[in-house]
C-alpha cells in the first residue's frame, strides 16, 4: 500500500528534485487521480521531465515512467499522465 507520492521534476532527465508530496485519499483504489501544480516560469531549459516517486508504508520505493515536456510546444495549462 502507498504511504505517499512525491512529484519530481528534472531539466536534464537524470537529476530529479521533489516539487510536491501527495498523500492518497483512498489506498484501496486501484486507480487514483492525483493533482499537483508546478511553477515553471523561471526554467530556462527547453525540456522538463516529471516522474512520481511512490513510497510504501514498508518504506519500499518505486518510480513511475518519466514524462518529457517540451516547453516551446506546450501551453501553460497542461496535464501530464504518469504511469
Amino acid at each position: 500500500m502507498v504511504n505517499y507520492y512525491e512529484v519530481e521534476r528534472s531539466t536534464d532527465g537524470w537529476t530529479f528534485f521533489k516539487i510536491n508530496k501527495i498523500f492518497p485519499e483512498n489506498n484501496k483504489a486501484l486507480l487514483q487521480y492525483l493533482q499537483s501544480s508546478d511553477d515553471i516560469a523561471q526554467i530556462k531549459s527547453i525540456y522538463v521531465y516529471y516522474r512520481l516517486k511512490i513510497v510504501g508504508f514498508n518504506k519500499k520505493i518505486a518510480y513511475s515512467q518519466i514524462s518529457k515536456l517540451n516547453l516551446q510546444e506546450n501551453s501553460s495549462d497542461l496535464k501530464i499522465v504518469l504511469s
